[in-house]
């Protein structure tokens, strides 16, 4: 069944009008924490920290299964290199910050901060394996 986006999926989860879904830990790790929701697997390559019992979808016997949110920082093409590269020395130092660090792991997200060159090389990647993911299903994008 398709949703307008996590929160109606999960809140239908929750009226029992679906049995499960797939949505970003950080929307449902409250619910986890206080019990109103259960972890079944998470389709991220390695355990959640703070779910060490909960396998992932690969351990569950989908070997080549992972998926994972991010969120990264963008400028304009036509930003200045020396620019960019001030930006993401700032939010890279912002989010070594432990008071930061901590606030992020509180609600699920831990930061990588991958920049530059291997930032492209990483969307890059992530743009592939979608399009041989949409091409290989034949679905059909108007």
């Amino acid at each position: 069944m398709p949703f307008a986006g996590n929160a109606p999926a999960v809140n239908a989860l929750l009226g029992g009008h679906v049995t499960s879904v797939i949505v970003n830990y950080p929307e449902v790790a409250e619910q986890v924490k206080t019990g109103k929701l259960r972890a079944l697997a998470t389709t991220l390559r390695t355990r959640i920290e703070e779910m060490p019992d909960v396998p992932t979808v690969a351990e569950s016997g989908f070997k080549e299964f992972e998926t994972e949110t991010w969120l990264g920082l963008v400028a304009p093409l036509k930003t200045p290199p020396a620019i960019a590269a001030q930006l993401a020395s700032w939010a890279v130092a912002a989010l070594r910050v432990p008071e930061v660090a901590a606030k992020l792991r509180a609600v699920g997200l831990y930061s990588v901060g991958i920049c530059g060159g291997d930032f492209v090389a990483f969307l890059r990647r992530q743009n592939d394996e979608y399009a041989g993911i949409i091409e290989g299903s034949n679905i059909k994008v108007e």
